[in-house]
């Protein structure tokens, strides 16, 4: 009989027949063998399905969920629902775990206790690994989660004049283990109407009630980038100013559960500095501005309007190398509008020229 814990991995999966095959042996060939691996068929139009039922035939710890589609988002919380594992983790359709990954962090979170566990993660971009998000081998109790792990999370590309730790803290949950009765007793889920940044809001919540967490600094997950990615992909999302009302709105009530760590005036400006970055990204996707005033009316609504006056001060923290921000942020405090536009415009074209000529290079290769 198989003492130890049940790990639910559950995995969204969204027409991915050309990786699934090899994403359920990563997970399979695990080191540590109590799984119940979860695939929630999110309506899918190719095989995935079908692959995963093959699969299933030789493994008897695979379930397959097939619901009709409503994204990522839905999958997981009915991938969530079905789970009856002691912890629960979740996984892209297409991204690669090491073999070593569960069973080092469950024993962590076994021997203190822990609700919550973490890895460290890296980009898997044509081959070549890049580090992402680095932790530290360690044990966070009370104050320290947020100090060290939820702060730095809500800080990320900013130093901003607050007692916490300066590290590049990423917000993916794929490198997650929770207690799947910690994530029940605080009706922790992901967020329906939210099609972008779930992973923060369910992190910091987490991470914002949890009493013990872990983390390895061994990179157990590798995000793999490519050009259908669904993580990676460019979206248009709709009625975004009221979409972030509700992530600020989710992310503050999260904040406030780390009492006096939380400042409430400087955490409103930093979230709203990226959300404007975001609302930038989102004016260049082609269902959206087609004419002048139509991107003037854009950023009236989607930015100039959420509290720009005080949350464009926060600017004078940003600390990072991201080029995007570094020129965006400067042309949005001078409310130069069409040229946020244009220069947006500009790196989403350049991003995608490379990544189609990486492509066809690829193709090349393989002829």
């Amino acid at each position: 009989m198989n003492n130890k814990p049940l790990l639910s991995i559950i995995i969204p999966v969204y027409n991915n027949a050309a990786y699934m095959r090899e994403t359920l042996e990563y997970v399979q060939n695990a080191s540590y063998e109590n799984l119940e691996i979860i695939v929630v068929d999110d309506g899918s139009t190719d095989i995935s399905a079908q692959i995963v039922l093959e699969q299933k035939q030789h493994d008897n710890r695979i379930k397959l969920i097939t619901k009709t589609n409503g994204g990522v988002v839905s999958s997981r919380n009915v991938g969530l629902m079905e789970a009856v594992g002691n912890y629960v983790c979740f996984m892209d359709q297409d991204d690669i775990v090491e073999p070593f990954m569960y069973e080092k962090l469950l024993a962590q979170m076994e021997e203190y206790q822990c609700e919550i566990g973490m890895c460290s993660s890296a980009r898997l971009i044509d081959g070549e690994v890049k580090p992402l998000d680095i932790q530290e081998d360690a044990i966070y109790e009370g104050q320290s989660i947020a100090k060290s792990l939820l702060l730095p999370m809500i800080y990320n590309d900013f130093d901003v004049p607050v007692d916490y730790k300066r590290v590049q803290r990423e917000n993916h949950i794929w490198v997650c283990i929770f207690s799947r009765t910690f994530l029940i007793d605080n009706n922790i889920v992901f967020r329906a109407y939210v099609d972008f940044e779930d992973d923060l809001l369910v992190k910091a919540e987490a991470l914002s009630l949890a009493k013990c967490v872990c983390t390895i600094s061994d990179i157990g997950y590798y995000w793999r980038i490519h050009r259908k990615s669904e993580s990676h992909a460019h979206k248009n999302i709709t009625d975004i100013w009221r979409r972030q009302d509700d992530e600020y709105r989710d992310l503050a009530k999260s904040l406030s559960n780390i009492g006096e760590l939380n400042d409430i005036n400087l955490n409103r400006r930093i979230i709203f500095c990226k959300q404007y970055i975001k609302a930038i990204i989102n004016s260049t996707c082609p269902e959206n501005c087609k004419s002048v005033s139509e991107i003037s009316s854009y950023f009236e609504k989607s930015i100039y309007s959420r509290e720009f006056g005080e949350t464009i001060t926060a600017i004078k923290y940003l600390k990072t190398n991201k080029m995007r921000w570094k020129v965006l942020l400067p042309l949005l405090r001078h409310k130069m509008t069409l040229a946020c536009y244009g220069v947006e415009w500009l790196i989403e074209s350049v991003q995608r020229k490379s990544v189609l000529n990486n492509f066809y290079e690829h193709l090349k290769g393989n002829r």
